[in-house]
């Protein structure tokens, strides 16, 4: 909090504020507060709930450390509290100065939040339920064992779901054009991704080239965007990215698509 209070008041956020039609302190609190909300319902889905199932022998066996106390697992309400307090301070900054959730790689971080926040509920909760109120899962592990044959082809089945269903890659606030696993194996087998280097790699030849003060450089064109890995280009026209003075060129333009 003490660090989202420091963000809040550094002149770098009031630079950004007058920049953009943000919204005001209360209603940035409000708006950040559903955002977060709204993002636990869209992000709890099949994969998600795979991934925690996989993880509940491994987290059940470490409850049972004797190096934790029982004090660890009495509030086991903490770890969607925190989690939720996590996220919606990370939204709360773009509410505030931008007046929305924010860019794609901004979510990625609240994601990443929200997995490790779920496997640490997931953690306090199994603990709680043996350690605490003395509920023994002895039952579900011997259960386990005893499909000790069938459970690594559940195992596997689960993992393919999380790859074909998709985990989520956030790209300025949408979800992932396919299963992000599946998507960059396609792009591979269907040569963007090589399309996509070459092409940057002969334009950062060009303009590496000191033999050619004054150079010009063409957008991506459609095949050489990649949908996984591609994010913006420059546009045809003046240079608005200070490649002239980056790269020590007399001048650089952008031609038009070709």
């Amino acid at each position: 909090m003490a660090g989202l209070l420091l963000n809040v008041l550094a002149p770098g956020t009031q630079v950004r504020t007058a920049g953009f039609a943000g919204a005001g302190f209360a209603e940035a609190v409000v708006k950040s507060f559903i955002l977060a909300a709204m993002e636990w319902i869209r992000w709890l889905d099949v994969p998600l709930l795979c991934l925690l199932a996989l993880l509940v022998l491994p987290l059940l066996h470490l409850t049972r450390s004797a190096v934790l106390s029982d004090r660890v697992f009495r509030h086991p309400w903490l770890g969607p509290a925190v989690t939720f307090v996590l996220m919606w301070a990370m939204i709360f900054l773009p509410s505030y100065t931008m007046g929305g959730i924010g860019a794609g790689r901004l979510l990625n971080v609240v994601w990443m939040t929200f997995v490790l926040g779920l496997a640490a509920t997931e953690f306090l909760l199994l603990g709680w339920l043996e350690r605490v109120r003395g509920v023994s899962l002895h039952g579900a592990e011997q259960f386990c064992r005893c499909q000790a044959r069938r459970l690594p082809l559940f195992a596997a089945a689960m993992l393919l779901c999380m790859a074909c269903i998709g985990s989520h890659t956030v790209k300025e606030g949408q979800d992932s054009y396919f299963a992000t696993s599946l998507e960059a194996a396609y792009e591979l087998a269907n040569g963007s991704a090589r399309r996509y280097a070459d092409a940057l790699d002969a334009r950062e030849a060009l303009l590496n080239d000191a033999a050619q003060p004054d150079v010009s450089i063409r957008p991506l064109n459609d095949d050489e965007r990649p949908w996984l890995l591609f994010y913006t280009d420059v546009a045809p026209g003046p240079d608005m990215w200070g490649l002239t003075p980056y790269f020590g060129k007399q001048s650089v333009t952008i031609s038009d698509f070709e």
